[in-house]
């Protein structure tokens, strides 16, 4: 009987070596979550595709999937791969020592720099895109206790492609400022985000050259940058300026541009119909305003050394 019941349980156990599940309680496990990541992004297989293929490849090798996933999990799991990337490209970029230099290049070889941003337009169909990647130093993740923790090595990451109305250079450097706005809001949202904000004006100040080619509207980015770059360093002293204004100095003036808000708006009933979203929109544009006002009075207030 021993050894009876020995023979069902190794034919059992072989059966159950053979069987695997996808999900684990309902939930798609991390494992499967990395195997359609991989899929996607390494393999280029479509999203409607990613299940048939797992299934014809576990019939190959000789294994029962008792489960599956479908499009709408996939396109989940995708996007949540896109935000932590985002989250983990933002923290690398600051964990870099500002040792940190750009370089927007058309048909040019990175090498030798601690952070480069490449970026090149193509047009499909009449349409333009716009594709961005970086070589950048990241901290080697490594799970031994005993090696060095700030040991880097260059690794080339992908900004990814957006599509834009025309070929300008005032268009590809908004393309730039909208894609960093989204990723540093994506990273402040996150809980790694909640315990260490960071400033998205931080960004361009890293910027330390650019490369392009001959065209002119890559020579005209470049001042283009220069400006916007002059402008985040303006705006972060004048959020300093603010944080270290007292409240007796700044109440009288966000009482004054709040009331400016609701005039413009039309009152406090057409303050009131607004949607949520104009709110938030105005109530930024006032703090941008008590950071100017603040930081131009501090600014006077200096001596011309200072």
């Amino acid at each position: 009987m021993c050894d009876y019941h020995a023979l069902e349980q190794k034919q059992r156990a072989v059966e159950k070596s053979q069987t695997v599940q996808l999900k684990e309680k309902g939930i798609i496990a991390e494992a499967s979550q990395e195997m359609v990541q991989n899929l996607t992004s390494h393999c280029n297989v479509p999203v409607a595709r990613i299940n048939s293929v797992i299934q014809t490849v576990s019939q190959g090798l000789g294994i029962t999937i008792t489960d599956s996933i479908d499009k709408h999990s996939v396109s989940h799991i995708t996007v949540k791969g896109q935000v932590a990337f985002e989250i983990q490209l933002v923290s690398e970029i600051h964990e870099a020592d500002s040792k940190m230099s750009y370089l927007c290049i058309i048909h040019f070889i990175i090498k030798n720099t601690d952070l480069t941003i490449s970026g090149d337009d193509t047009m499909d169909k009449h349409l333009n895109y716009e594709l961005k990647h970086s070589m950048i130093l990241t901290p080697i993740y490594s799970s031994n206790l005993n090696a060095p923790a700030m040991n880097t090595m260059p690794c080339q990451q992908f900004f990814g492609i957006n599509a834009a109305i025309d070929h300008k250079s005032e268009t590809q450097l908004q393309g730039w400022k909208d894609l960093i706005k989204r990723m540093y809001k994506v990273y402040n949202k996150s809980p790694l985000g909640q315990r260490k904000p960071l400033n998205s004006l931080e960004f361009p100040q890293f910027v330390t050259g650019m490369n392009t080619d001959h065209a002119e509207d890559q020579k005209k980015l470049i001042q283009l940058f220069k400006i916007w770059k002059a402008a985040c360093k303006c705006e972060m002293h004048r959020e300093e300026a603010l944080l270290s204004a007292s409240l007796t100095e700044l109440i009288p003036l966000l009482v004054e541009e709040t009331e400016q808000n609701i005039a413009n708006a039309g009152g406090h009933t057409a303050w009131e119909a607004l949607p949520p979203d104009e709110h938030e929109w105005h109530e930024v544009a006032t703090y941008w305003c008590l950071c100017m006002r603040v930081g131009k009075d501090k600014l006077d207030t200096m001596t011309p050394k200072e």
